[in-house]
């Protein structure tokens, strides 16, 4: 597992950030009374979306890391997260990597969704 490089920004931009976790269950529709409910997974992973601001720099910092260290998304990183029991360190598998846009001539933003591993 890798750490995320100390160069790139330690936290995502709060104002677009969500974190969820999946249902664990499934309901099952009987024809009279409450639906059945039994536990399919235990332990269900939590999926976070998290938007970051970095200069030139730092993307190709990034790009570097994410397609040589962590084998394009194939491995885990220890990447700095706001969870529910405060701001810490989530290992997590990067499953997606958002569009990047140009914020101006030597910014750029983009959206990691990212699983626990």
């Amino acid at each position: 597992m890798a750490a995320w490089p100390g160069t790139l920004p330690q936290y995502p931009l709060l104002n677009s950030y969500s974190t969820s976790r999946n249902d664990g269950r499934v309901i099952t529709k009987v024809q009279q009374g409450a639906p059945r409910v039994r536990l399919l997974y235990a332990n269900t992973p939590r999926e976070f979306t998290a938007s970051y601001t970095m200069t030139l720099a730092q993307w190709a910092t990034f790009d570097a890391f994410y397609y040589a260290t962590l084998a394009g998304g194939t491995l885990t990183v220890d990447l700095p997260l706001l969870t529910p029991s405060g701001l810490g360190t989530v290992e997590v598998l990067i499953i997606k990597v958002g569009a990047q846009k140009m914020l101006s001539s030597e910014m750029v933003g983009f959206t990691l969704t990212v699983i626990e591993a």
